[in-house]
């Protein structure tokens, strides 16, 4: 009885609970999950677990997202691992020339959310706790000997951030934030923006193929990934707290051509962590990241041979 009413709780303030590996995933509002909701879950793991399972309600099953996968660009290589985390819509294979530019012995690893590229029937994440706590799982799990870097496009420079937060400070060699503004400056508008001003701005930076955007299947498919993947970087907007500052050293890159995220914007990012921080311009617009991986890979390489 109190593990029914604990999930009718939790159905009402718009919790989704599931089972991965004998484990319980959700996908919450980041105001709803307390430490004390927490406690009470844990609590009644066991009996959560069974109703998932077996339970008439199986409150978990509708919007569970898909899988999450670690897909290599390069062969194994030395320490530490560039782990590559995309912009909104976008797959692995936007990042396909890093395959190409990456020196000898750099490893280099995008990661695949569900909703795009092979995975495009796959449910997408849109809120970045579960998916934060999913993909530190799988680093840890799949990188367990390793210290990575953390490098994010846009909007994946905030679920970076966040993952950031989740693994051990001695695993984490550095946080790259690639054309992105920090979680104070996120705007939550974006969401209301319509698929004609979507298409239009990536359009205009090259962020789509030209003749996608006069295609209707490929947008229909394309969209949905791409609005998901805003309401996950929305749901990173935080004011800046002390308590919120990471320990991990910082470099913020901008594209010189880019209006939307400037050098004004990646100094802000010099409040959210207490390590070193380093801002640098590249050549390009919103997407050099996925055109100019050499550049990126040069400035990780220069940052953490040459000190902070």
């Amino acid at each position: 009885m109190v593990v029914d009413e604990l999930l009718g709780e939790l159905r009402r303030m718009g919790v989704t609970l599931w089972e991965e590996d004998g484990r319980i995933r959700y996908d919450a509002p980041r105001s709803v999950l307390t430490p004390e909701v927490l406690d009470r879950v844990r609590a009644h793991r066991t009996a959560i677990l069974q109703r998932i399972r077996t339970g008439p309600d199986r409150p978990a099953a509708t919007g569970r997202p898909g899988r999450l996968r670690l897909r290599p660009l390069t062969p194994p290589g030395a320490d530490p691992v560039l782990i590559v985390i995309p912009g909104a819509g976008v797959g692995p294979r936007a990042f396909g020339s890093w395959e190409r530019q990456a020196p000898g012995g750099v490893e280099v690893v995008a990661v695949h959310l569900p909703g795009r590229e092979e995975l495009l029937g796959e449910v997408p994440y849109t809120r970045v706790e579960p998916l934060a706590d999913r993909l530190a799982d799988e680093i840890t799990s799949g990188y367990a000997d390793r210290r990575c870097v953390l490098v994010g496009h846009s909007g994946g420079a905030l679920i970076a951030a966040e993952v950031a937060r989740r693994l051990p400070a001695d695993r984490l060699a550095l946080l790259v934030a690639a054309a992105a503004v920090p979680p104070d400056l996120i705007d939550p508008d974006i969401l209301t923006a319509s698929d004609e001003d979507l298409v239009a701005g990536m359009r205009e930076h090259g962020g789509i193929p030209a003749e996608w955007a006069t295609d209707p299947g490929a947008l229909a498919a394309f969209l949905p990934a791409v609005r998901a993947d805003l309401a996950v970087a929305v749901s990173c907007r935080r004011e800046w707290t002390e308590a919120d500052r990471l320990e991990v050293p910082l470099l913020a890159l901008h594209g010189r051509a880019d209006e939307s995220v400037t050098g004004v914007h990646c100094d802000r990012w010099r409040r959210w962590t207490r390590a070193a921080v380093r801002v640098r311009e590249l050549d390009g617009d919103h997407f050099f990241p996925a055109r100019a991986g050499g550049a990126v890979m040069a400035e990780v390489r220069d940052f953490l041979g040459h000190g902070h």
